[in-house]
């Protein structure tokens, strides 16, 4: 049993991943998705395998109806459904039954199709006669982990945010206007490396510091990249990554390989720090951030609502006050770039 739901400082209880999909009385779940837990049927795996059988249309289409039969179950929560999540009480059931807007993130509905999954699963929730929660694509979908970011940086005219995935880190320098943000402007995504290690057995702790390593070297060459056009850029680079976080360090037992860092030190913003401020030559600091409540704080301000990030897995967030977070220019912008080949910076 979990202690407890804190929207504002989740733990790995908080998944959505393991959430059972379950018979719900008086209503019809397609075939095939009672007993199944929604990473099997929600992950970019499961879309893959969806398009390749059906295309993309109709991919999209039972995607979002998966998704849809997801809100709906926790929306609901059903005694069956809380029995196959024993380690969620009343607290998560209440808060999700609370939720009356959900944003959907992540490179899985960054395209066109995006918009027929939000409105598929909006028709599903209707259906369930839940019609007063509605499903919307974000704006700026896919770099919803980095404004996230860039909202919870210090006070500073440019800030370096990184996310940090399962697949791909993502890169982009936050300039700021009248203390409000005003530019994204993002270097080449690039591919996460070493991000396997936890696969099966414990990996080696030569693994661990080359995933380290790696972090270490993409943030400099961002930060190097940034200080060529932006000499009053903060010492602090606020960085998402794909792990729950508690006071700096990721949360110990959780899946992926980010939590994999705490056998290097139990102060990981620290080690990251000595290790950027060494590859730099001057003083500086990391800030890590959870990479679904980053993306949650994009939307800050925002009651009532959810954002769930569709990725390689399932992220969650939820949007705290827009008195913690900087605020977003009406001028925003976000310059985007295309991908970098692994070797590129």
């Amino acid at each position: 049993m979990s202690d407890g739901l804190d929207p504002t400082n989740l733990t790995p209880a908080a998944s959505l991943n393991r959430v059972r999909f379950t018979e719900l009385p008086g209503l019809e779940l397609p075939d095939g998705m009672v007993g199944w837990a929604a990473y099997a049927l929600l992950s970019a795996r499961a879309l893959a395998s969806l398009t390749a059988r059906h295309g993309e249309r109709e991919a999209a289409r039972r995607f979002g109806e998966r998704l849809g039969w997801l809100l709906v179950t926790l929306m609901r929560g059903d005694p069956a459904s809380r029995a196959a999540r024993p380690d969620w009480d009343d607290s998560y059931w209440r808060h999700w039954a609370s939720i009356r807007q959900v944003y959907l993130g992540g490179g899985l509905v960054s395209g066109a199709h995006g918009t027929g999954v939000a409105e598929h699963a909006g028709r599903i929730l209707s259906q369930a006669g839940l019609a007063d929660c509605s499903v919307a694509v974000a704006p700026w979908p896919e770099h919803l982990a980095v404004i996230g970011a860039a909202r919870a940086a210090p006070d500073a005219p440019a800030v370096v945010v990184l996310d940090f995935g399962h697949s791909f880190v993502k890169r982009a320098c936050a300039l700021y206007e009248d203390g409000a943000l005003a530019t994204l402007g993002c270097l080449p995504r690039l591919p996460a490396t070493w991000t396997d290690i936890a696969s099966g057995s414990e990996p080696a702790i030569e693994d661990v510091r080359r995933l380290a390593e790696h972090m270490v070297e993409t943030m400099a060459g961002t930060v190097r990249a940034a200080l060529s056009v932006e000499p009053e850029l903060s010492r602090t680079v606020c960085v998402s990554i794909a792990s729950y976080v508690r006071d700096g360090r990721p949360l110990p037992r959780q899946g992926g390989a980010y939590p994999q860092l705490l056998r290097l030190s139990e102060d990981v913003e620290g080690w990251l720090s000595d290790h950027l401020s060494e590859a730099v030559g001057k003083p500086m600091s990391v800030r890590l951030l959870h990479d679904g409540t980053a993306a949650a704080r994009a939307m800050a301000g925002q009651s009532d609502a959810a954002v769930i990030t569709l990725g390689t897995a399932l992220g969650i967030g939820f949007p705290p006050p827009d008195d913690s977070s900087r605020p977003i220019s009406p001028r925003f912008v976000v310059r985007d770039a295309r991908d970098a080949r692994p070797s590129s910076l």
